[in-house]
């Protein structure tokens, strides 16, 4: 009985000693100034990261940066738009300033041609030797047709077949001539009109569209190439670089095969590669009744 007494009291006491230590550990601000520390730091990491957000926003465009980047773009636009504007007028101007001179310059040669085949010999007068020419040749007599003066086209020195620029008196002298071309045919002279470039060119393509229509079937129409002009009936077609062919109510070639049923656009297409790849044209190497496109291009 004695020793369970014992027993008894002795964990009493064991138990309220440990109920003071726990109430001692309580009395202890080990909690507070933890807490205090996670503040601490969790204040720090915050103020660093706000930091870090302040920079990176000092880099962003404002409100204003935009509006201006938009107005400093819409200028740009505005003088781009001018700009092309320019551009445009200025390649119509040089285009129209273009023309005129080939008008000019086709008016200074409107009495030239060119004479093709003739074999001259260089301790002559080139001059007297083309007067020989036109009379044995082309019948004329009397002094005709009034020659003003003669030179070569080749270089010096190459050949004495070499083509000879005529410059005659008067147009009277030049159609008489003409007139009188179908004589040399078969006979491996020739004589061309002295055009400008630019119009040869026009020429060029403008004859092998020609050709395309007497080629083709069933067409009924006159066909003819009359200076840069193409005349088919009663209706007249140019040729521009850019537009190729045109007529007075637009597109050419549209125009063109309501006219005459044929389909000249494809055709033209398998031809002129033919000149790209320097075979040439029939258009532009044919002799047709002593006269030929002179291209010295």
């Amino acid at each position: 009985m004695s020793l369970n007494t014992g027993s008894y009291a002795k964990r009493e006491r064991d138990r309220e000693e440990n109920g003071d230590q726990q109430r001692e550990a309580k009395r202890i601000p080990v909690k507070e100034t933890t807490v205090e520390e996670l503040l601490n730091r969790f204040g720090t990491m915050i103020d660093s990261k706000l930091a870090s957000i302040k920079e990176n926003m000092q880099n962003l465009a404002t409100k204003e940066d935009i509006l201006t980047i938009q107005a400093e773009i819409n200028v740009l636009r505005i003088e781009n738009e001018k700009n092309k504007i320019e551009i445009q007028n200025l390649k119509q101007e040089a285009k129209a300033r273009d023309h005129k001179i080939c008008i000019l310059e086709n008016e200074v040669r409107k009495n030239n041609i060119v004479l093709g085949g003739l074999a001259t010999k260089s301790d002559r007068n080139l001059k007297t030797q083309v007067h020989e020419f036109f009379n044995d040749t082309l019948g004329f007599e009397n002094g005709k047709p009034n020659i003003v003066a003669v030179r070569t086209l080749g270089k010096e020195g190459s050949t004495n077949n070499n083509n000879i620029l005529v410059t005659l008196n008067s147009l009277e002298d030049k159609d008489a001539i003409f007139a009188r071309a179908p004589a040399l045919r078969n006979t491996g002279f020739w004589v061309s009109p002295d055009y400008t470039w630019e119009v040869r060119e026009r020429r060029r393509r403008l004859q092998i569209i020609k050709k395309i229509i007497m080629r083709a079937q069933g067409h009924n129409q006159s066909v003819r190439v009359v200076f840069d002009k193409l005349r088919v009936g009663h209706e007249e077609f140019t040729w521009d670089i850019q537009k190729e062919l045109l007529h007075r109510q637009g597109c050419g070639w549209t125009k063109l095969r309501q006219l005459t049923g044929v389909h000249v656009e494809e055709e033209f297409r398998r031809w002129e590669p033919r000149r790209e790849r320097g075979q040439g044209t029939e258009a532009a190497n044919v002799v047709q009744g002593g006269i030929q496109e002179y291209n010295d291009a």
